[in-house]
């Protein structure tokens, strides 16, 4: 627990981001269903060292990487965050398929999300 599971890209041209990264780095983008435009990303295969993510548009305009942190508990982590002085920046929802996500940021304002998964990574 406590470690970076899922990088979540954020970008204003979905169809750019998923272009430029299948061309570099050969990662596949797969469209989830579901209210939210969100692309799940393989980066590689499921044996080798390293995570999958995300693909979305952010819902603030501001382009960015978010990485995902696994929690035991969602709640006791927020209270961590905002003790430490950090900023819980969407409260905690659930994600179907997934569990429980709250997105936050650092005293410096770096943006990360933590999750409790309630389903495989």
């Amino acid at each position: 627990m406590n470690r970076p599971i899922h990088l979540e890209l954020r970008s204003l041209d979905v169809r750019q981001t998923r272009e430029f990264w299948s061309k570099v780095f050969g990662w596949m983008f797969v469209k989830h269903p579901g209210p939210v435009d969100y692309w799940g990303v393989s980066t590689g295969a499921d044996d080798t060292p390293g995570i999958h993510g995300g693909l979305m548009t952010p819902r603030d305009g501001q382009v960015r990487c978010v990485p995902w942190i696994e929690v035991a508990d969602v709640e006791a982590s927020a209270a961590d965050i905002v003790n430490a002085g950090g900023v819980i920046t969407v409260p905690k929802m659930p994600v179907p398929g997934v569990g429980d996500l709250a997105y936050c940021a650092a005293p410096d304002g770096i943006a990360f999300a933590i999750v409790r998964c309630s389903t495989g990574k």
